[in-house]
Formats: C-alpha cells, sequence, structure tokens
C-alpha cells in the first residue's frame, strides 16, 4: 500500500486500487502482516523478497524505500513473521 495526499493505493496481484483512508489508521488494522517501512509505505510481509539497510524487495521486482528508522522495528517484525509462519 502507498499513500498519496490521503489516498491509499492498494496494488495487488491484478492491478491497483485507489481509495480515500490515513495509512496510520491501516497500520493499526493491519499490524502483524503488515508492516509501515516509511511515512508512505505499507507492506505485507509476506511478499518480501529481501531487504537491505535501505530497501525491501517485493515478490513483484518493486524495491522500497526503507526509512533508517523503521529499520530495526522492520526487522524484529519480519522475524517474527517468518517464525509464526513456520510453526
Amino acid at each position: 500500500m502507498e499513500s498519496r495526499n490521503h489516498n491509499i493505493i492498494l496494488y495487488l496481484k491484478d492491478g491497483s486500487m485507489e481509495y480515500y483512508a490515513k495509512i496510520g489508521d491501516l497500520e493499526e488494522e493491519l499490524a502483524g502482516q503488515f508492516y509501515r517501512i516509511h511515512r508512505g509505505y505499507l507492506i505485507n510481509l509476506f511478499h518480501v523478497e529481501g531487504y537491505d539497510k535501505t530497501e525491501v524487495r517485493m515478490a513483484n521486482g518493486d524495491k522500497l524505500l526503507l526509512s533508517r528508522y523503521k529499520y530495526d522495528g522492520f526487522v524484529q517484525a519480519y522475524m517474527d513473521y517468518i517464525s509464526e509462519e513456520s510453526l
């Protein structure tokens, strides 16, 4: 999900969809499988292919900016998610 001027763009397998919402509200509702890696991006941890200190690579090939302030929290959330999925 990407936020632009209070519009949320959902990137789906078969296209995209746009609607009005606050990304912060979605972040709270979707905590667990989704993580906010930057002020404008909320990602589904299931579709993460890899990451480094500055970006997250998604399964569809997109490379998204990873905030340096969000890095430690993202790594913890991703490791927790992977641990839960492997049970």
